[in-house]
This record gives C-alpha cells, structure tokens and sequence, in this order.
C-alpha cells in the first residue's frame, strides 16, 4: 500500500546542510501496523512528515496504491504528540471538525461522531470542553477525530509519549482493539521500545544520523499483547541493535566526556535517546 523508494531528505540551514534520511527503502502492507523506533534525530518523525505530504523528500519518492505522494490528502490522518485540540470546542465539536475538514457529508456526522467517541469511550464526556478533561482523555479525543474521516492510513507521531505509564498502557489495549476493530494501516513513531513491541507487526529499526533502516523485526505474537513475557524478549532482541546507535549519537553530543565516564555507564547529562524504552 505504501512503498518509499530511495528516499533522502537534507535540511539546509546558514550553518550548513544536514542529511536526515538516506536511501530509504520501506513497504507497508494494507493493514499493516508498523512502528518505526530509532535513537532521538534519526529521522523516524521527518519520515512520518513525507509519507503525511507535510515534507518534500530531496530525492527518491513515496507511494500510496502506486501513485506518488505529492502533499496531504484526506485518505491519510496524522495524530501528533501534542493532541492538537481546539481548546474553544467541545469534544464533540473537535470531532466535527475532522469530518468537515474532510468534506464528509454532513448527514452522517452525528452517526460517525458517536460512533468513534463510543469507541474511545468518551461519549459521555462528548459537551465538555477541553479544559475539563485528563490528558489520556485529549489523545483520546484526538484519535477519534483522526479515525471519523475513516483514512486509509493513519499516521501517529509519538502520541502517547507525554502520558504517564498507567494512562498509556490502557491506551495500547484501546489502540490494539480500535486496530483490530478498522484494520487501517498504521505507521506508529515511538522512542519506546516495549511500545512498539506491543502495538506493531512489524517494528522498524532506524539508525542515527543520517537517518536509515538497520533491521526490519516481524513481531509473531498474538493479540493483546501485554508488557511481560514474550514481549520482553522481543525488546531484548531491539534494544541490542539499537544500543549501539543510541552510543553513536550521545558520543557526537558530548565528545570528550564520553572517555571520561566510567565503563559502560552513560555520562551524566546525557539522555540516551530512548525515552523510557531503554
């Protein structure tokens, strides 16, 4: 359903150019979950913005059904880490937009409006304003504005990077059973691999700067999937490739200090790239 061939992107700036992304060659199938993971600044989000029509690859192109992404279209929606929320509306209305900026005709918007805000089960919460309701609760909200215009496609950058453990872990089930429930194809941007491990068929690992694709890991379990067992033997298998990556871009960060930590420990300061994945 999605081919990217070949793609490179560079930012250019005063200060130079920078080479994000570096012969990418990826296929996503129709319905396929796929996550993308990789160290921070290897390219997963910019990759994610071109399949979206947000950016402009400088080489190398991006394919829906085998004709070439050009710019946005409605047949794909992207969900971003922040929830992107009108704060004057109403959860109902912040799903109504959706639908009318996707042209989709008006009868049938207060049938698809309850229909996704049951399914994220907000439907009660549907006249509150955004103000009143939890962070967990906007993503939620969010989501059913990005899946109402029904898309072929559905881009999520990060989104539930900013939730605390327990509100993200409920939102990997209500993610998996909405997938299940509309089969879109999902491409699904995380630092977090255990994430990625339980929401993806596939998870696709990025390398540091420029950005590309080390491994393509199919993740052979059953659904749902919950965060121990098998699980943890898959984010073992990932983080031993990423590790590495992760190393190379904390060591263009902090030159020298990285000499001076101790063996195997990472210098003080510095991230790591993972998040909460590691």
């Amino acid at each position: 359903m999605i081919r990217v061939e070949h793609l490179s992107k560079v930012f250019r700036s005063r200060r130079g150019n920078t080479l994000a992304l570096e012969e990418i060659d990826l296929t996503v199938g129709d319905g396929e979950f796929v996550c993308l993971v990789g160290p921070s600044g290897c390219g997963k989000s910019t990759l994610l913005n071109v399949i979206a029509g947000l950016e402009k690859p400088d080489a190398g192109r991006v394919l829906l059904d085998g004709k070439p992404i050009t710019g946005p279209g409605f047949e794909r929606s992207v969900m971003f880490q922040e929830a992107a929320l009108f704060p004057w509306l109403t959860v109902r209305k912040n799903v109504e937009f959706g639908l009318e900026l996707a042209h989709w005709p008006k009868a049938e918007w207060k049938e698809r409006i309850e229909r996704y805000l049951r399914m994220v089960h907000l439907w009660r919460f549907r006249d509150a304003y955004v103000h009143e309701i939890s962070g967990g609760m906007k993503q939620r909200v969010a989501l059913a504005r990005a899946l109402a215009p029904q898309p072929r496609v559905l881009l999520m950058d990060e989104p539930f990077a900013a939730l605390d453990a327990q509100t993200r872990d409920v939102l990997h089930n209500e993610v998996q059973e909405l997938w299940r429930q509309s089969k879109h194809t999902v491409v699904f941007v995380t630092h977090n691999v255990r994430e990625a491990v339980r929401l993806g068929d596939r998870v696709v690992l990025m390398g540091s700067r420029p950005g590309c694709i080390k491994e393509d890991v199919k993740i052979d379990l059953a659904r749902p999937r919950d965060t121990e067992s098998d699980v943890a033997r898959y984010v073992a298998r990932i983080m031993k490739v990423l590790r590495g990556e992760v190393e190379k871009v904390i060591r263009e960060e902090i030159d020298d200090a990285w000499e001076l930590a101790p063996q195997g420990r990472v210098p003080p300061g510095s991230a790591g790239g993972m998040g909460d994945g590691i």
